[in-house]
């Protein structure tokens, strides 16, 4: 081979030429393969971006497509056996069956379930007067206000109990409203 390969810019300028007419082959490319296959490839590209090879791939026949499918279901197969050895188990195999398999281990369970909380309920006394489960406690203060009570608990009842009034009077409650919804 003579000279040096071809540059990107020339490779362009042989595909997409500038001037009108046919161009001459410069000599390095009629003698060098890896330019010509480059030339080819950048030629081959175009083409199939503009149609120019539309249908080649209708015109396959159908043994390829089917021999494709064989070959890309078999090897996910194969990946698929491969994940599934190397898969690892966080429990030994004998803990990896379920509980419902085993109907007296289940029994067994919820039978100690209960046991417990009937201990604990035996225990505790279960025999509480308190207010039922979700039922807060209400504190009552005496109307006199009492004794008991911080000075900041007592300015709080007192402003409660002025609120309460104003808003037991018909007409203090009109006066709030405006014009229209009288």
């Amino acid at each position: 081979m003579s000279g040096r390969h071809m540059t990107e810019e020339e490779i362009v300028g042989r595909v997409f030429p500038v001037e009108e007419g046919p161009a001459p082959i410069p000599i390095h490319q009629a003698v060098c393969p890896e330019c010509q296959q480059r030339v080819a490839k950048l030629r081959e590209a175009f083409l199939l971006d503009r149609g120019a090879v539309t249908g080649v791939v209708e015109s396959l026949p159908g043994e390829f497509w089917a021999a494709q499918r064989r070959a890309v279901l078999g090897r996910i197969s194969e990946l698929a056996a491969v994940e599934a050895e190397e898969k690892a188990t966080p429990f030994p195999a004998r803990f990896t069956r379920s509980i419902l398999h085993r109907p007296a281990l289940a029994f067994g369970s919820l039978a100690a379930a209960l046991a417990l909380v009937a201990g604990l309920t035996v225990l505790r006394g279960g025999t509480e007067t308190g207010p039922p489960a979700g039922v807060a406690a209400v504190a009552t203060i005496p109307a006199n206000g009492a004794s008991g009570l911080s000075a900041v608990d007592r300015e709080d009842d007192e402003l409660l109990r002025s609120v309460d009034s104003v808003l037991s009077d018909e007409e203090s409650y009109e006066a709030l409203l405006p014009e229209v919804m009288r």
